[in-house]
């Protein structure tokens, strides 16, 4: 991966030099187009003595032109162009190196009378009319040529980001499990039962225990904790109404299973929706969040996935940061994974990285399920059969939100045994926008977001 990754800067460095060489070669070859004409006024101005001027103001304005049009030609030889230039370029630069001959053998000669001008300049002006076509031929082909180059360049551009970013996203994900496993490693058995009720009642806490309830929108959740030991806290969600009225939705989970992770969850959480709360877009909002992390907790990594979906409009806009992307259950059935172009590195890897949001329309009747990585992931299967299970389950899955959540569950997890936290947040829209304002809906007994048992039944 990382092989493929300076393969690729080194082709984007060979396709810039290409794009500099036919920018400097086209900037020279318009400069000696334009003296081209200046050349030919100057001369004209020389013989016919019009507008008045003296001849030694006429020579030197000549041999100025001269310098300066053997400068440009000196540079588009200096340039390294495709091969296929090389013919036309050498007859083209020759011509050009005649029409100069005879202008300076015109300025360096005694101004002939006036009944010789007419054929001093006739001969002359047929130089000039016979270099116009190819030094417009030559201008399109270093045109053409100049865009293809470009256009090769953004496509080894894109191609060497996304090489880069994956070797990155690898690295990340390594890294990730590497410090589960020493977490776990280094968890003592005398301190299991406390951590885990320290960690589970913090985290009680930090999660919200309402959700909002909204014109256009239904929102549902669970959260389901970890059966292994103490490895409580990660994992989070939130919900909650815009000022604009829009409603925003969070999935994240930050690296590690304790109470420090559980506290930096819940700061990360408290952050999020601050910014969101100022009206920042999604892509903006990550963006100062993991600006946010990495000044607090520079050794502290988590994804995020933050959506924002305007019921007037219908429209989800959203940005993820190395989450698992959300599950788009359209009404007729058909499901579709909300990912980026491009994959985008999780909270506190980058500091400087700026997040890109994304757009998508909501029909009516649509749900939106944001979900953690232990709802699908399997230590003896990879992750793609698990998001593949999950659509599937979704496609069989029972109207409304209770009842998706519930299936949900049951189907990923048949024991009602998680071996990470699990959590899930449902937002459907509504056929017909409700009539009443936003605000929250307390969820019954047993039904709502906050942590449930392992045992559902």
């Amino acid at each position: 991966m990382v092989q493929s990754a300076l393969a690729g800067l080194g082709r984007v460095a060979e396709e810039d030099q290409k794009v500099a060489s036919l920018s400097r070669a086209s900037r020279a070859h318009q400069d000696a187009d334009g003296l081209h004409d200046t050349l030919r006024a100057d001369v004209n101005r020389l013989l016919t003595g019009e507008p008045v001027g003296s001849t030694a103001e006429s020579q030197a304005a000549i041999e100025q032109d001269l310098t300066n049009y053997r400068t440009s030609l000196g540079i588009l030889t200096g340039t390294t162009l495709p091969a296929a230039l090389a013919p036309d370029l050498e007859r083209l630069i020759a011509q050009e190196r005649d029409y100069m001959l005879a202008a300076e053998q015109l300025a360096a000669t005694p101004v002939p009378d006036r009944a010789s001008v007419p054929q001093s300049l006739t001969m002359f002006n047929r130089l000039f009319g016979a270099l116009t076509a190819p030094l417009a031929a030559f201008t399109d082909r270093l045109a053409a040529l100049q865009e293809q180059a470009n256009a090769k360049s953004g496509r080894a551009n894109q191609a060497a980001e996304r090489r880069v970013v994956a070797a990155a996203v690898v690295a990340v994900l390594i890294l990730l499990a590497l410090m589960r496993l020493l977490t776990r490693m280094t968890l003592r058995l005398a301190q299991h039962e406390v951590q885990r009720e320290v960690a589970t009642t913090l985290q009680r806490s930090l999660l919200p225990t309402e959700l909002p309830s909204h014109p256009g929108a239904r929102c549902g959740a669970r959260y389901l904790p970890t059966s292994a030991g103490v490895e409580v806290g990660g994992d989070w969600y939130d919900a909650f109404v815009l000022p604009g009225g829009d409603l925003g939705l969070a999935m994240g989970d930050v690296t590690g299973h304790d109470v420090q992770a559980a506290s930096v969850m819940g700061k990360l959480r408290s952050a999020l929706r601050a910014y969101a709360l100022e009206g920042h877009r999604p892509g903006e909002v990550l963006t100062r969040v993991n600006q946010f992390a990495t000044l607090l907790h520079p050794n502290v990594m988590a994804t995020c996935v933050y959506a924002v979906y305007a019921a007037d409009r219908r429209t989800l806009a959203w940005a993820n940061a190395g989450h698992l992307p959300p599950l788009l259950i359209a009404p007729d059935g058909t499901v579709q994974y909300l990912e980026a172009d491009a994959p985008q590195p999780p909270i506190g890897v980058l500091p400087e990285f700026e997040y890109v949001a994304a757009d998508q329309l909501l029909p009516p009747g649509a749900r939106l399920l944001l979900f953690t990585d232990g709802l699908i992931e399997r230590r003896e299967a990879d992750i793609e059969d698990g998001m593949d299970a999950l659509a599937a389950a979704v496609r069989t899955a029972p109207a409304g939100i209770e009842g998706l959540c519930d299936h949900v569950l049951d189907v990923c997890l048949p024991d009602g045994k998680a071996d990470d936290d699990v959590a899930l947040l449902v937002l459907a829209t509504e056929v017909r926008a409700v009539q009443s304002a936003p605000g929250l809906v307390e969820h019954p007994a047993g039904q709502g977001p906050a942590v449930r048992s392992t045992a559902r039944r």
